[in-house]
């Protein structure tokens, strides 16, 4: 376990014997509420992480996430697969928090290749369990009920962030077809039929409205939350809401099929045939850039579509929101997309689709518009009433700032800390 200012090129030591975990009394304020700092060590098993010659960098969200923990405990040990290749797009920025250690995992990016390195992952959480009193794992991370069933045998805290739902992603997943789609539903199947076991002895933060209400019948220890990493520096409220000629469309994200993006090339080919002048911008990158290219190409778009490549959170990000009109997010599964909430922070109107905690943030017609999932004529309609109606737009962009006003990363992290606290005061035999 190393800070994460530091660098591990040699493998891990040898096991060293259990540490202690501090159990120093909770501190509140008068009204209740807790006191943060609090002298207690949380471990995060949630993404990958980059390691450069000088430390470890993640991308922008989980780094706020961290250091939102990182300001709240005395103590956060970071549990990721760690990679070194600089093509990886976990990486921009630096890994925060002089109280930040890392266990590092081997490098991977699915079930699958996790479970090439069992023996090491087992290892690696035993280790990573010295010291520490409660563990926020997400339920994507490959393997996290084996870390809890090893921090139930140490009387460690425990408790998931349902921030997906595999489910969905391997029904719209393209990739998942045939025999390795029956392969991937079928290990999926097993995979959540332990964490259903984990759900009914711990508790579950679960994103969105529609993953909860079927995540509760399981157990009725669950909560449902919108994740945010926003900052009140990322509120921008505008002072017009004129438009661009030709007017500005943004998505901003990965590039895979699950995200919806040759939809929205489609729609943006039938709003100019319905004579709208139109230019989309792209930001992000990803495994089916050279397909959504290709596409381009065969609509003649290419003088109307402008790819930008990956953008770090900060200046050069907020300038791209800033510089947009309407933000389009094509989505066809998703748990908190949170550039709907950045562009809603950014006082963009939105057209997304109805996809994981989306409902929960937009109301349609009221807070922005939702399009029919993989429907290029629904995202084009859309964006045509928003082009259209001035009034709609206008009032969209005011409702849909002062909905993400009340989702920031000190909010969402708080929720999530204040539990952690909650299960690590409790009996060993309790949490």
């Amino acid at each position: 376990m190393l800070p994460a200012s530091k660098h591990q090129s040699d493998p891990p030591s040898p096991e060293q014997p259990p540490q202690p975990a501090l159990h120093a009394q909770r501190k509140t304020n008068a009204d209740g509420a807790i006191n943060w700092p609090v002298p207690l060590t949380i471990a995060l098993y949630h993404g990958p992480l980059y390691a450069s010659s000088t430390g470890y960098e993640t991308y922008g969200p989980y780094a706020r996430y961290v250091g939102e923990f990182a300001r709240r405990f005395s103590r956060v040990v970071v549990i990721a697969p760690v990679t070194r290749d600089e093509a990886t797009p976990y990486r921009g920025c630096a890994l925060p928090g002089e109280n930040v250690d890392v266990v590092e995992l081997p490098a991977f990016d699915t079930h699958v290749r996790a479970s090439l390195h069992i023996r090491a992952l087992w290892r690696a959480f035993r280790r990573a369990l010295d010291g520490v009193d409660v563990i926020n794992c997400r339920n994507t991370a490959p393997f996290g009920y084996l870390l809890y069933y090893l921090a139930r045998r140490r009387g460690v805290g425990f408790f998931y962030h349902f921030t997906s739902d595999p489910a969905a992603i391997i029904r719209e997943g393209r990739r998942f077809r045939g025999a390795y789609g029956w392969f991937a539903r079928l290990a999926y199947a097993v995979d959540f039929a332990v964490q259903k076991r984990v759900m009914r002895r711990t508790y579950s933060f679960i994103n969105g409205r529609t993953p909860f209400e079927r995540f509760k019948g399981i157990t009725d220890r669950t909560e449902m939350v919108i994740s945010s990493t926003l900052t009140p520096s990322d509120l921008r409220p505008r002072e017009t809401a004129a438009l661009h000629d030709p007017v500005r469309l943004l998505y901003v994200g990965y590039f895979k099929h699950m995200k919806g993006l040759e939809h929205l090339v489609d729609a943006v080919a039938l709003l100019r045939k319905r004579g709208l002048s139109v230019e989309l911008h792209l930001v992000g990158t990803g495994p089916t850039e050279a397909a959504i290219r290709s596409r381009i190409e065969q609509l003649a778009l290419a003088d109307h579509v402008r790819l930008h490549g990956y953008v770090p959170m900060g200046v050069r990000l907020n300038r791209h929101y800033d510089d947009a009109d309407v933000f389009v997010f094509p989505s066809l599964a998703e748990g908190s997309p949170r550039v709907v909430l950045e562009a809603m922070a950014h006082s963009l109107p939105v057209v997304s689709t109805p996809v994981g905690s989306v409902p929960d943030l937009i109301e349609h017609g009221k807070s922005g518009l939702i399009a029919k999932p993989g429907s290029a004529d629904s995202l084009a309609d859309a964006v045509q009433r928003f082009i259209r109606d001035d009034d709609l737009r206008c009032a969209c962009m005011k409702a849909g700032f002062q909905r993400v006003r009340e989702h920031t990363v000190e909010r969402f992290v708080g929720k999530l800390a204040a539990k952690a606290v909650e299960i690590a005061r409790r009996p060993s035999d309790e949490r």
